[in-house]
């Protein structure tokens, strides 16, 4: 039995099936799922205090509009209320925050897109190691970020 796509697309539309991004997963590894399951063990079994030394960081980008905002309709309905209008160049920025317990540093903004050279300027201006540092009595805590390349290059995990 043959079938073109073409058909299966059409059958995929009369059940209401629309095409669209897929989601997201990262991809590990065995040995990350090593990693990760020996680094939970190891954390749950080990003293209260740990997580009192954990500081999440992250970014996030603010803009004055719709970014990237997908709808569901009905093929050929063109309603006003399925409209967005957007500017071309968006008014943007970028935030990034950390926090952990007892340890909130004030939030920076950057004016464009981070990359590794921003994002270490942004470490120098707000002297954030050398808070953590005093907040937390020594170099013992633990600075959690997650993969973005600007947080993974060499010039940053040497800082």
């Amino acid at each position: 039995l043959t079938i073109s796509t073409g058909k299966i697309s059409e059958i995929l539309n009369d059940n209401h099936f629309f095409y669209g991004h897929q989601i997201k997963v990262q991809k590990l590894k065995d040995y990350h799922i090593i990693e990760r399951y020996n680094f939970s063990i190891e954390t749950l079994n080990s003293e209260e205090s740990f997580f009192d030394n954990i500081i999440f960081t992250d970014e996030c980008k603010f803009q004055n509009g719709p970014d990237s905002q997908m709808i569901y309709r009905k093929k050929g309905n063109y309603s006003e209320n399925f409209f967005a209008e957007f500017e071309k160049f968006p008014i943007s920025v970028m935030a990034w925050g950390a926090i952990g317990i007892n340890f909130k540093p004030d939030l920076y903004f950057y004016d464009d897109s981070v990359n590794t050279t921003t994002y270490l300027e942004m470490f120098e201006k707000t002297h954030f190691f050398q808070n953590a540092q005093h907040e937390f009595k020594s170099w013992k805590f633990f600075f959690e970020q997650d993969g973005a390349k600007m947080h993974t290059k060499n010039e940053v995990l040497n800082k």
